[in-house]
């Protein structure tokens, strides 16, 4: 799906994670199903398409290979959990809504996304920031937040708050369980997320939708 990026929103990218359960660095991993794109690559894709601002969550400001168009923003916690990081980034942002994924889950789609961004934008949407539950009810990314967000996440932070879905409920965000999956058959998982190498043999051994 071909769209255009929106200025009022900024693409948030999660990248700044160790893949300790990985085993390797997965945000340079090249996957068959991505045509050898690495999920860096991929999930900077995805953003570019709908976002017209755009920082990338990274280890330290050393790291190549960012993706065209990404401000970097080193995490100042790492191994601890995207937490600060993602406050962090919330604060910075310039437009009026954020929208957040992590880089490794290559099933999220434009098509997806864009009517769950403009709902956020309609004068009846409540709340502050929403984040998703997947198929067994657990909370996950996406996150989409309003710019006001920011400060009542900040100060989650400072209570010393280091858990991120509590501290995203305490500072005033929601759940969704979106119905994704129902518009590609029950084989296809949009919240694939890879945190283990059986994760890549899942999404490979399918190719699901996304990865035609």
């Amino acid at each position: 799906m071909d769209c255009c990026p929106s200025f009022e929103w900024t693409g948030i990218l999660l990248a700044g994670g160790k893949s300790t359960r990985m085993g390797v660095d997965k945000r340079h991993l090249a996957l068959r199903c991505l045509n050898q794109q690495s999920l860096m690559e991929n999930a900077g894709q995805l953003l570019a398409s709908l976002c017209a601002e755009r920082l990338v969550l990274v280890p330290t400001l050393a790291e190549l290979n960012l993706p065209v168009g990404f401000s970097p923003l080193a995490d100042g916690c790492p191994g601890q959990g995207p937490l600060q990081a993602l406050s962090d980034s919330l604060l910075r942002i310039h437009t009026a809504y954020a929208l957040v994924i992590p880089v490794d889950m290559p099933n999220l789609r434009a098509d997806q996304l864009l009517p769950w961004m403009h709902s956020m934008t309609q004068p009846d949407f409540g709340g502050l920031a929403r984040f998703v539950l997947d198929s067994r009810q657990r909370p996950t990314f996406p996150l989409i937040a309003k710019q006001e967000f920011a400060a009542p996440l900040a100060a989650e932070v400072a209570k010393g708050q280091v858990r991120l879905f509590p501290a995203l409920r305490a500072a005033g965000a929601d759940a969704t369980s979106p119905d994704w999956q129902l518009a590609h058959g029950s084989g296809f998982d949009p919240l694939l997320n890879l945190n283990h190498p059986a994760d890549i043999e899942t999404l490979e051994s399918g190719f699901p939708p996304a990865c035609a």
